[in-house]
């Protein structure tokens, strides 16, 4: 079941990141676009790393 949700969350991840590409290259270069993505994606690897963790149990 794990596989499962971690492949639908990939493709969910796909999805949305085609839809804003697509929205913004409607309304910018793809330069920008591209740009504009890649400081999105830095931005949640970021959050991502400040977030505390969870304690494994003993």
């Amino acid at each position: 079941m794990g596989f499962s949700l971690q492949y639908a969350a990939i493709g969910w991840g796909f999805a949305a990141g085609g839809f804003v590409l697509a929205q913004i290259i409607g309304k910018a270069t793809p330069q920008t676009a591209l740009t504009v993505i890649g400081g999105l994606v830095a931005a949640a690897s970021l959050l991502a790393l400040l977030l505390p963790s969870r304690r494994r149990r003993a």
